[in-house]
């Protein structure tokens, strides 16, 4: 994988762990026990630390022995099974995440996006990243690996539908000028 590849990624992990955790803030009612508050620290200090990911898996499991709807702990969980990279599972969790979160939850679709395009289910990722697009018009990252996503696929005129709209959409981005030239005209 390339460095830029790489360090997107490790972006898009601390935006979205910070986004989790002013959530989480907001609504403490989902840090409803140690296990998970706990499991939380853990994962966003582990830096691929498998015996701290190990750990939050283990604390989150027994949290949802407890309850099986607390959607943070299911969300932790499929960030602790990602940065282990388990794909599958992490999809998985995401996937419940969303049916218990009623599919509003930008960093979950944002993030099972990124799990089908790595799989190179492109189908599915497409869907996800469309689903970040529509909740949240206002943040460029979906509609960046939107483009991205159909330029790989080999759809221009799509890439091109998509930059359309990301201009109506966000018109002094600066997005728009990094991705112009990757824009067939």
């Amino acid at each position: 994988m390339n460095k830029k590849i790489v360090l997107l990624l490790l972006l898009i992990v601390a935006v979205v762990g910070s986004y989790s955790l002013s959530y989480a803030k907001r609504n403490p009612s989902m840090l409803c026990n140690d296990s998970v508050f706990t499991a939380k620290k853990l994962i966003d200090s582990a830096n691929g630390n498998q015996e701290k990911l190990g750990e939050a898996s283990d604390l989150l499991r027994k949290a949802l022995l407890e309850n099986p709807e607390n959607q943070y702990a299911v969300f932790l969980q499929a960030r602790a099974m990602q940065q282990r990279g388990m794909l599958d599972q992490a999809l998985e969790s995401y996937q419940k995440y969303l049916e218990l979160n009623l599919s509003s939850d930008y960093a979950s679709n944002y993030n099972s996006a990124e799990l089908f395009e790595a799989k190179g289910d492109l189908a599915n990722a497409e869907k996800y990243f469309q689903a970040c697009i529509v909740l949240a018009p206002g943040v460029p990252n979906g509609w960046e690996r939107m483009i991205a996503l159909q330029l790989k696929a080999g759809r221009t005129e799509k890439a091109k539908e998509y930059f359309n709209a990301l201009k109506a959409a966000l018109p002094n981005s600066e997005l728009i000028k990094k991705l112009s030239p990757l824009i067939p005209q």
